[in-house]
């Protein structure tokens, strides 16, 4: 259980990370934070980020459910770290990555959508709608569609995001 909450501490820490130093601005804002995003996916998710964003979305799903109980709150972190290094990404133009990281984002986020607590049920909806309306402007509303009227919970992850 305590790895757990160290990924969940982990995976509401990486967006604040990253918006504070996106506000710090620099040259080394967006390539020396996509290097720390890729080795806290290394270090905390076990997978490479270059491999994630290789993969398909239900490829990722197959990757992460080897981790067995740790796979709920592994999607977590990687979602968070996807939505960051998206959003990196968009800073530097750079479409064949901020896609999917989207895409895989999307996926992680409706996946282990049924383990979130109730009490941060909210949260996670908005960030659901807020990835799903920025597919769409990336011109992806077939497959926001399509993800949409998939049951979140195929992806076979379970256990409850305490």
């Amino acid at each position: 259980m305590l790895r757990d909450d160290h990924m969940l501490r982990l995976a509401e820490q990486v967006g604040s990370a990253i918006a504070a130093g996106l506000a710090e601005g620099g040259p080394r804002t967006t390539t020396g934070m996509s290097d720390d995003l890729a080795t806290l996916c290394r270090q905390h998710v076990g997978i490479d980020l270059t491999i994630v964003l290789g993969l398909s979305p239900d490829g990722l799903r197959e990757v992460l459910a080897q981790s067995g109980p740790s796979s709920v709150p592994k999607g977590a972190a990687l979602a968070e770290i996807l939505l960051a290094q998206g959003r990196l990404a968009e800073l530097r133009g750079d479409r064949a990555v901020v896609v999917p990281c989207h895409v895989h984002a999307f996926h992680l986020l409706r996946t282990f959508g049924p383990s979130v607590r109730a009490a941060d049920l909210g949260v996670h909806e908005a960030k659901i709608a807020a990835t799903a309306d920025r597919l769409r402007e990336l011109g992806l509303s077939a497959y926001v569609a399509q993800e949409a009227s998939r049951r979140p919970d195929a992806a076979g992850f379970s256990g409850p995001l305490s």
